[in-house]
């Protein structure tokens, strides 16, 4: 028995367009709105150049996603409308209604990364590797969004791990994130610190 570790080299060997760049593509085209503001978190603009959006984002994109520029998001706040002309009523429900839409940008980009992965056609999708055999008892760990193992080489889900999720399986939802445990304990130091400020 083998174990296969299958990686976006494996979808990109089959002629697959599953970069994340492909994926900001997709966006552009389908939900340039939420585009343009999920890049401003990242300080990244409309008259940047494309190298410029793929360094400071695309290119290393899970990795990336600690780096989210929290001050924007705060600073953005400044400007929204408290209801403050009825007294203090209701300030609390504004300001938590504003940062949960603010912050929860990552529900709308896994959302929309489904939306994606269910646009990339692998019906067609021909065998690259001899290597890969449905008959054998090798087992597969993928970091692949796509059923390609399944679909192409008729590996059964039992033979497979899919470590991001797949859309095949129930309640699939693609799982995207970052590990940056300093940057979580980071932000929650500013929460408690602003909690102790404003109360």
């Amino acid at each position: 028995m083998k174990l296969f570790i299958i990686g976006n080299g494996f979808d990109l060997g089959h002629k697959l367009k599953t970069s994340y760049w492909d994926f900001r593509t997709f966006l552009e085209n389908n939900y340039p709105d939420f585009l343009r503001e999920f890049e401003s978190y990242y300080n990244i603009y409309p008259g940047f150049s494309d190298s410029e959006k793929k360094g400071l984002l695309w290119n290393e994109f899970e990795s990336n996603l600690a780096n989210i520029g929290e001050d924007v998001i705060v600073e953005n706040a400044t400007s929204i409308d408290m209801g403050l002309e009825s007294g203090d009523i209701g300030i609390e429900d504004t300001l938590y209604e504003y940062f949960s839409e603010q912050f929860n940008y990552i529900d709308k980009l896994q959302k929309y990364l489904r939306y994606w992965i269910q646009s990339i056609r692998i019906r067609d999708v021909l065998p690259q590797s001899k290597l890969i055999n449905s008959k054998s008892d090798d087992m597969y760990v993928s970091f692949n969004y796509t059923g390609v193992l399944e679909n192409t080489y008729k590996i059964t889900e039992d033979k497979i791990i899919h470590i991001h999720g797949s859309l095949r399986q129930r309640g699939g939802d693609p799982v995207i994130g970052h590990g940056s445990y300093g940057k979580i304990i980071s932000i929650q130091h500013r929460h408690e610190k602003a909690t102790e400020i404003f109360d």
